[in-house]
Order: C-alpha cells, then sequence, then structure tokens
C-alpha cells in the first residue's frame, strides 16, 4: 500500500519519514480579583511536524519552493517584499480521511551530511524536521 501523500499548495511533497499531529485549542484566559480563572474558547487548531531522517537537496530545494514562498533561489537572497503571503493549502491524511488546512511554516533546520555510498559520496540533508501550523 502506498504512503498517504502530502500536499502542499496542490503539490505532491516527498513523503515524510513521520508525521505528528497536534490538536490545540486557542483560549484567551485570565484571573479575575479573586483569583478565580476564566477562560474564552476561541478556536480548535493543529499543527503538523513533518520530519525527514534524510533527503537529497533538490527534494529540499522542491519542498522548500512550496512552503518558503519568501525566499528567492536565483538570486540566493531573501526576499525582503512585506507583500509576500506565507499562508498555503496543506492536505493531509488523518484516520483514512483527507483532511485540509492553511498554514504557514516554522523554522525548517537542517544539516547537511555527506554519505558515502559504494565508494560514491553524496551530499544529503538529515534531521529536516519543520512544524506546519494552522492559521
Amino acid at each position: 500500500m502506498a504512503e498517504p501523500p502530502l500536499k502542499i499548495n496542490e503539490t505532491t511533497v516527498k513523503t515524510p519519514h513521520d508525521m505528528t499531529i497536534e490538536r490545540y485549542n486557542l483560549t484567551k484566559a485570565g484571573r479575575t480579583a479573586d483569583g478565580k480563572m476564566h477562560m474564552d474558547y476561541i478556536a480548535r487548531k493543529r499543527r503538523l511536524t513533518v520530519a525527514y531522517r534524510a533527503i537529497r537537496d533538490k527534494e529540499l530545494q522542491e519542498l522548500l519552493d512550496v512552503i518558503d514562498p519568501g525566499r528567492n533561489e536565483e538570486e540566493g537572497e531573501e526576499n525582503n517584499n512585506n507583500q509576500v503571503d506565507l499562508f498555503f493549502d496543506v492536505e493531509y491524511q488523518e484516520g483514512g480521511k483527507t483532511k485540509s488546512m492553511v498554514c504557514y511554516a516554522g523554522m525548517i533546520p537542517s544539516t547537511l551530511q555527506r554519505r558515502v555510498k559504494n565508494g560514491l559520496g553524496e551530499w544529503v540533508w538529515i534531521d529536516v524536521e519543520f512544524n506546519l501550523i494552522e492559521r
């Protein structure tokens, strides 16, 4: 059986090694003068933690193209244009059902490592993990 696809802005990206789904409530809370906590429910949100143990540079660049619209790959510089829309659509599988959300990406740490196989070396990115946080 094929792995369930992860789609970002209608682009199917490399299937992650691990994906964690977190659900949490957004609330506005405070205490009154008598010390009693009061809380208003605002919304239920989700966060996907997407992890790749190892990913080739081409695959990482394809992924960054869809989750980091502010970067300018050709010039190798960040796009400082404040008009960049940092939100995008994500589609994933949960409990056999397709779910979707509009989100943005958190930090995207990665480590470059040289791997040798059959006497040939190849640079790969390892421990790439990032959050897709619902709007």
